[in-house]
């Protein structure tokens, strides 16, 4: 519809009988009217046509009015879902806090907290050391929490935000050890806390199952008892647990809670060859020197045994002797007459003087000897025979 510029009703008549309007003046009178009824017929005409504009102006005006009341009122709600909108992104920016229990009370044990690095690899669902769980592990994250105030920050993101973190809260611990290179008590106290949080993340209670399982099968192996058990499965859980999260990875996993016993024994035979090679390279060069040292004493002279008395024990005469031989003919005379150790016996029973030097040399360290024999472990009784040489070293 065609707009109408101005208000009609503040249009003043026009007067008809000017020139301007002559012309339908004229035609009025040739159809046959007067000339004062042409001007009014004219002047009713223009009041008429004039009235319609009034009426079509007010309810442009009117039109225009609601327009104006829509516009505004469109462009308000827009302002009002603009300022709800920033107030729900300036919401979500704020640090969130849960409600709680007005009637919950805190937990009689708390669970050491690991550090942002491991509980991070928890939820990723990635594989992370034990060491983490551990006392030590949680020692060294409070540590590092507290002298790494002011460190440098890092890009990450928080539910669909960018965010900044410190980077030292993913990084690596210098202090942390492989599973394997855990002691048992470490490994066994680690373990609980590690399931703990694995169950607070939020992981699938089928794999928390199965890593429940695998973890009490470990700690209640009856192997544990045997030389060389605990760090055959400490390497075994170290070795099986990497290779699941790899597996997880490449979507091909397997039940880790189910003990492989074929693998246990090829990682057993593995630590046993490492406990040999490393026994034989404590064992070598000592043997050899003892062995020197042994050769020393010839058995060129052996005076007569019957007639010889002593007063003290055997280690004294062998520093105040100046001859070995005589040291250990000594010392046979006074295991003769005491008879303090299973070994005495030995000492009248040979006739070579190589033979009873071996065998004074075991009375002398009888409860060494004994170590030899008791400790299961390759370790001690490498270290008990090392010990064991180096004394007959240094006294011969």
């Amino acid at each position: 519809m065609h707009r109408i510029p101005a208000d009609p009703a503040l249009e003043a008549q026009p007067n008809f009988a000017s020139p301007v309007y002559q012309a339908w003046l004229d035609a009025l009178i040739d159809g046959g009217a007067v000339r004062e009824d042409a001007l009014t017929r004219m002047a009713e005409a223009w009041s008429q046509e004039r009235q319609e504009r009034i009426n079509l102006w007010q309810q442009q005006v009117e039109e225009d009015a609601l327009a104006q009341r829509e516009q505004e009122e469109r462009e308000l709600a827009e302002k009002e879902a603009e300022e709800e909108n920033e107030q729900h992104e300036a919401a979500k920016k704020k640090p969130k806090i849960n409600d709680f229990d007005s009637n919950a009370l805190v937990a009689d044990i708390l669970i050491p907290r690991p550090s942002q690095f491991a509980l991070h690899k928890i939820k990723s669902r990635e594989y992370v050391e034990l060491w983490y769980f551990s006392p030590e592990g949680c020692r060294d994250a409070s540590d590092n929490s507290r002298a790494s105030a002011e460190d440098a920050f890092g890009l990450t993101k928080v539910d669909g935000l960018v965010a900044f973190k410190p980077v030292s809260s993913f990084k690596a611990s210098q202090k942390a050890l492989q599973d394997h290179d855990l002691s048992w008590r470490q490994f066994d106290m680690a373990k609980t806390s590690f399931l703990i949080h694995v169950q607070k993340s939020g992981w699938p209670d089928k794999h928390v199952d199965a890593l429940a399982v695998f973890f009490t099968v470990i700690t209640n192996h009856e192997h544990r008892l045997r030389p060389c058990g605990e760090k055959t499965l400490l390497r075994y859980a170290s070795f099986v647990r990497r290779e699941w999260h790899d597996r997880l990875a490449q979507n091909e996993g397997f039940n880790i809670g189910m003990f492989n016993s074929v693998l246990y024994n090829s990682l057993s035979d593995d630590i046993w060859d490492e406990e040999h090679d490393q026994g034989l390279k404590m064992v070598g060069p000592l043997f050899f020197l003892s062995l020197v040292c042994v050769l020393k004493i010839t058995p060129v002279f052996l005076p007569s045994l019957r007639n010889t008395t002593i007063t003290g024990p055997p280690c004294s005469h062998l520093r105040s002797h100046p001859n070995a031989i005589n040291a250990l003919l000594t010392a046979y005379s006074y295991a003769h007459a005491t008879s303090c150790c299973p070994l005495a016996p030995m000492l009248t029973h040979y006739t070579s003087l190589p033979a009873r030097t071996h065998a004074y040399i075991l009375y002398l360290f009888y409860p060494l000897a004994t170590m030899l024999t008791r400790h299961i472990s390759l370790p001690a009784r490498t270290f008990a025979f090392a010990t064991f040489c180096s004394i007959l070293a240094y006294m011969l």
